[in-house]
């Protein structure tokens, strides 16, 4: 057959198309031109009535894709040939040994011609745009011996249907914060061990040392810094609800005193800058506690601490309960004399150049205004880009903005279940309308796992 078709080929290109309106003689039938993801698929079945193609015949079918605007693509051709068509070009061909480099046949078949015959056509090619509005065509060539033949030019009469496309999916957006003033709070809290009966600090009892060295450390970090401002330091004593009400509330008054005058002494801020006050029994601390603890009379316990009893009669309430008063005296009550500090100071704004510096030294000073002034440096989509966005989050995890873009970043990268912890902080607020969008469209895509 090889021969066959090189003859064939070049008899087909001395011929002119005829463009007229007779009616085919072969039947198209199933016609299918449809867009499925990136592919467009057409199929056909070619019903040849006996006779169509006689013995010394040939019939060539060349289907064609176009669109009004000039874009065409030619499909491979099928070739019948009747019995006696295909013995002589097989022939011929062998004479002439015509060389084999043209285009071979999609589908090649020999025919009888006495009966009725259904191929099936079947191709899938790239899909491109312009197809959408194209349409198939084709030409049907009958070639007879001498090169005689006749060409003519038929519309299927079907257009490409257009399948399901999934919305595009837009470029994620991020959201400049605004100036603020860089105010900070450091929060902490002191378990120190007093003598009994006692409030005087004693620096070397039991895990006092540590205890003190870990706040000074907080202490000076925040004071002795020349970028920081400090504002103020609250001060606040708690008690455990063991004793009289009323000494431990004086109590823990004079221990938060006793805290700020140790801290005074040590880091030489003025006494104005402290403010104090006693907080007394925490029993709200006490029922957090319980809460989250085996206790035998759990219930009874947490009654007694919700009841409206005075707090001396509460206590003797839990006394009575026998073990699982002795369980707090000794688990719980060391835990809930403290004192809590906050401290309240802001940090000094910094030029471009010394944002860099700090980038790299102590990001913490940094605001998110001046990291995303930072990350503006930087080719968007970047690994700069990309990390300076995601340490913003990690800094101010409670921003809006920090969320917001960290998201847009996770989801450009594929870390979709980090880009979802952001989103949930802030799902409720409009400015996450665009990324969360993005996000959501991408779940129904399928293209979130």
């Amino acid at each position: 057959m090889k021969y066959i078709y090189t003859l064939l080929a070049v008899c087909c290109l001395t011929v002119a198309t005829a463009q007229n309106h007779t009616i085919s003689p072969v039947d198209y039938r199933n016609v299918v031109l449809k867009e499925v993801g990136d592919s467009l698929q057409m199929s056909f079945d070619i019903v040849i009535p006996a006779l169509v193609v006689k013995s010394r015949q040939s019939l060539v079918i060349v289907p064609e894709l176009k669109s009004n605007d000039g874009n065409s693509y030619t499909y491979g051709y099928v070739q019948l040939d009747g019995k006696n068509r295909y013995k002589t070009l097989n022939r011929t061909a062998a004479l002439k040994k015509l060389a084999v480099d043209v285009e071979m046949p999609y589908i090649a078949e020999t025919v009888c011609g006495c009966e009725e015959i259904v191929i099936h056509y079947a191709k899938a090619i790239p899909y491109k745009s312009w197809m959408d509005e194209g349409f198939l065509t084709r030409t049907e060539r009958i070639i007879g011996c001498a090169r005689n033949s006749a060409t003519h030019a038929y519309n299927f009469g079907v257009n490409v249907e257009i399948g399901y496309r999934p919305p595009a999916i837009p470029p994620v957006a991020y959201i400049a914060p605004k100036p603020i003033v860089k105010e900070r709070n450091e929060e902490g809290k002191a378990y120190l061990d007093f003598q009994k009966g006692q409030h005087t600090i004693d620096p070397t009892f039991r895990r006092n040392p540590q205890e003190l060295m870990r706040i000074m450390d907080i202490i000076h970090k925040t004071t002795k810094d020349g970028d920081v401002t400090l504002h103020d330091v609250s001060i606040v004593g708690y008690a455990s609800p063991d004793g009289n009400a009323d000494f431990n509330e004086k109590l823990a008054g004079r221990r938060a005193t006793s805290f700020m005058e140790y801290v005074q002494k040590m880091s030489g801020i003025p006494a104005a800058t402290f403010k104090v006050r006693p907080q007394g029994e925490d029993w709200a601390g006490l029922r957090e506690f319980v809460e989250e603890m085996e206790l035998n009379q759990k219930e009874k316990v947490l009654a007694i601490i919700d009841n409206d009893a005075a707090l001396d009669r509460k206590e003797q309430q839990l006394k009575a309960l026998g073990a699982p008063y002795h369980k707090l005296l000794a688990d719980i009550f060391p835990a809930l004399r403290r004192v809590e500090y906050n401290i309240r100071y802001t940090v000094k704004d910094y030029s471009m150049t010394e944002a860099q510096k700090l980038l790299n030294s102590d990001p913490s000073k940094l605001n998110s205004y001046e990291l995303y002034l930072l990350v503006k440096l930087y080719e968007e989509g970047s690994g700069d880009w990309n990390e300076i966005i995601k340490l913003t989050a990690e800094l101010y995890p409670d921003e809006v903005e920090a969320n917001i873009n960290a998201a847009a970043v996770y989801i450009n990268t594929g870390d979709y279940a980090k880009a979802k912890q952001c989103l949930d902080k802030v799902r409720h607020l409009p400015e996450a309308v665009h990324n969360l969008g993005i996000y959501e469209e991408m779940e129904r895509q399928g293209l979130i796992n």
